[in-house]
């Protein structure tokens, strides 16, 4: 029998029946469509003002506020507009100045980064419809928060990690400092300065009573391989424990990745050879710190600064976070770790900076800075192939 011949035979009630079916399994198709390209990422919607602040303190600033890098912004806007003049000066006044020039220089150069790092942030910045003190308000609830749940969990991390390396009678509590900084052999040694004996008594009394003044000596026993450094070469495995590396991973990639690093040897921290299932660590890392905040495969210099002001200030017994504690400055920490790599002293102090970067980049991100190098290379023979089909059709 036809299908004609079937219609022709059904009751009206069973056509309308069959039109609901097929309208109905339409609906489900199309549903089951957008369910796939939801999940593929196609719609994607865009964060929150909130969740968008959360990379700020993590790769643009750790201290300074939005306001505070707008209001540079402006500063240097308007010092190129205006000019001096034959203004005296006396002294006192041109160092305070100097000064001021320095800190809105400083805070311009992290306007720029939020600016590359966050390019919905400027476009806002410029649109005349934002109410921008709510926006700005909502950028640094999130980056506030981001850095408080960084570090919350490396309080948590620190501890464990301490725990399981060097098993100290008691163990660190995970939960709390209190039982941590000078007065704990463990801590204060990492965060003792490398040019000092940790293991000599009198140096040991002397830090703790304050006679020797540890204050502004920002390169840490915890900030090298197996926390020894050498005093007359600073450089040589800074940045490279793998105390560091663990932390650093914690934040950006997750908190099970850090367990793959150790420290070896001067060189710093390696990864160590486990068998990775390869799918599923491509699932794991889509949705990570790193990929959300499109860093690309590339550790930055205040990724790391940020990492290292957290994992140095987990190390003591504060109560809570603070910029400064026992006389430490750890925004002088940050701003230290951040020159290092931005503002090198010469041509091979820059190379030694780039070939640090050069170094966490392979270390956080192995598989990415492989792939994208063979990528490259496909890409630019494929492109080589199609250039010479086109010009041998052409001829």
């Amino acid at each position: 029998m036809s299908s004609e011949s079937l219609q022709s035979s059904q009751t009206p009630s069973q056509l309308d029946s069959s039109a609901e079916i097929a309208r109905l399994k339409r609906r489900l198709a199309a549903s089951q469509e957008e369910v796939r390209e939801l999940t593929e990422g196609k719609h994607k919607k865009p964060p929150s003002t909130v969740t968008l602040g959360r990379g700020i303190r993590r790769l643009v600033s750790l201290y300074n506020s939005l306001d505070d890098l707008l209001q540079a912004a402006d500063d240097r806007n308007n010092a190129e507009d205006e000019e001096d003049g034959n203004i005296q000066l006396t002294q006192e006044a041109m160092e305070k100045q100097q000064e001021y020039c320095t800190m809105t220089e400083s805070r311009f150069a992290s306007f720029k980064i939020l600016l590359q790092t966050l390019p919905a942030v400027g476009k806002a910045i410029e649109d005349p419809n934002v109410d921008i003190d709510t926006y700005l308000t909502q950028l640094q609830k999130g980056a506030n928060d981001a850095r408080s749940d960084d570090v919350r969990r490396i309080k948590e991390e620190v501890a464990l990690w301490l725990n399981s390396e060097y098993a100290p009678n008691p163990p660190l509590n995970v939960k709390c400092r209190s039982d941590r900084g000078r007065q704990n052999e463990l801590t204060a040694r990492l965060l003792c300065p490398i040019e000092y004996d940790w293991g000599d008594e009198k140096i040991r009394d002397g830090i703790r009573a304050g006679t020797i003044n540890i204050n502004e000596d920002y390169f840490l026993r915890c900030f090298y391989p197996h926390g020894k450094g050498d005093p007359d070469n600073v450089e040589k495995g800074f940045l490279r424990s793998g105390l560091l590396v663990k932390t650093y991973s914690n934040i950006f990639i997750s908190p099970s990745s850090s367990e793959s690093f150790d420290d070896e040897d001067e060189n710093g921290a390696v990864r160590k050879k486990t068998r990775l299932n390869i799918e599923s660590q491509k699932k794991a890392t889509k949705s990570n710190v790193a990929t959300i905040l499109g860093m690309e495969g590339r550790v930055t210099p205040r990724s790391i600064a940020y990492a290292a002001v957290l994992l140095a200030f987990n190390l003591t017994d504060a109560s809570h976070w603070v910029e400064v504690y026992n006389c430490f400055d750890y925004r002088a920490l940050y701003a230290l770790i951040v020159d290092f790599f931005e503002a090198p002293a010469g041509r091979e102090a820059k190379k030694r900076s780039n070939d640090l970067l050069k170094w966490w980049s392979r270390q956080i991100f192995p598989h990415h800075t492989g792939a994208s190098s063979n990528t490259r290379k496909s890409r630019n023979k494929l492109a080589a192939q199609r250039a010479a089909c086109e010009k041998g059709s052409l001829a």
